[in-house]
């Protein structure tokens, strides 16, 4: 998926000021030797973050978004479960609007609106999720450092507002099932972890009896991966389904077994 680079002008309010000096010598010569400073003022560097949008609200159709009242779409037609590449920002404050695809950035059109304090090097994740009729964002720091040799890296956001609290288990043993997250809440996330790079079977139990009550088989991922696991509604489906966004490329689907 290609990057997409957005430029943004900001306007710098610089005041100079001048300073006149005025002589005269002792012949009444009244000749200006007014000298004129040499401007030292140097425009300060603009350093600049990068954000990408994940669209994970399974009711809602595919939206754009739009940076403060530019009529140009920054993200034209983001459908569910899709992501964009990193967009290539300015630091600042940003005002991002949420619209329906093809519906304009109108007032009235918005679904959602959210603010931003993008700082220079900052690697940011938004997220839209929940019901339509409740579309809400989440924002991500992103830890793109390096994984130590024969790991991935790995966090695992609860984004299905149909569940409630969540346990979830490593039952890639049968024999030797192991709690990996415990009483994880709508919205939260269990922050990065490193395991093995293997394929692994996860499930997740949704009334606390210690009991799987979802499965999903997660693919051998190459060792160094690093990625956001989302559990979510699926669209028109039953269940719940996980969706894995690397740091690079679309996102995988994965459904429960």
């Amino acid at each position: 998926m290609k990057k997409t680079t957005i430029l943004f002008s900001f306007v710098l309010a610089l005041t100079s000021v001048g300073f006149i000096a005025c002589g005269s010598d002792d012949s009444g010569d009244n000749t200006d030797t007014t000298e004129t400073p040499e401007d030292t003022t140097e425009t300060p560097e603009v350093g600049t973050a990068q954000l990408r949008v994940l669209h994970l609200s399974p009711d809602t159709p595919a939206v754009d978004v739009f940076a403060g009242d530019s009529m140009d779409a920054a993200v034209a037609g983001l459908g569910f479960p899709d992501t964009t590449g990193f967009l290539e920002l300015d630091e600042g404050e940003y005002t991002f609007n949420v619209t329906v695809a093809d519906a304009g950035n109108e007032e009235a059109n918005r679904a959602l609106t959210v603010q931003a304090s993008l700082n220079a090097d900052d690697i940011v994740t938004v997220v839209a999720l929940n019901e339509l009729a409740n579309v809400e964002a989440l924002a991500f720091a992103e830890d793109f450092s390096e994984v130590s040799s024969g790991n991935l890296r790995l966090r695992i956001v609860h984004a299905a507002s149909s569940v409630g609290q969540v346990d979830i288990w490593n039952i890639t043993d049968a024999n030797m099932p192991t709690p990996l997250v415990e009483d994880l809440d709508f919205k939260a996330d269990t922050g990065f972890v490193e395991i093995p790079a293997a394929a692994y079977e996860l499930g997740v139990d949704v009334d606390n009896d210690a009991m799987p009550d979802l499965t999903f088989s997660i693919p051998a991922l190459p060792e160094g991966t690093i990625a956001n696991v989302f559990a979510v509604e699926g669209s028109g489906l039953s269940g719940v389904q996980l969706v894995a966004q690397p740091s690079e490329g679309d996102v995988i689907v994965i459904p429960s077994n």
